[in-house]
């Protein structure tokens, strides 16, 4: 596995923990994972906002998508996404 595809997972599997820790409605748990993982991002050097998205369109799957219930079964199915939208 690439250190692109890592750090994708990675940055996926952290938006993921946060949701799952949220007793909020998915609307506003998904704006209140937006924020908090732009200033992660923003301090660690991680993808943006705006690379994340282009993620979830390279993945054809929307940005909700990415902070789905299903999300565990997308994370394993991540590295042959990618290889397949390369």
């Amino acid at each position: 596995m690439d250190t692109t595809t890592k750090r994708v997972i990675e940055n996926i599997r952290g938006v993921s923990k946060f949701l799952r820790r949220s007793n909020k409605n998915i609307a506003e748990t998904v704006g209140i994972a937006i924020a908090t993982y732009d200033r992660k991002i923003n301090k660690t050097g991680a993808f943006t906002i705006e690379e994340f998205a282009a993620i979830a369109d390279t993945l054809k799957v929307t940005p909700i998508d990415l902070f789905s219930k299903d999300l565990a079964t997308l994370i394993d199915e991540l590295p042959d996404l990618l290889t397949e939208a390369a």
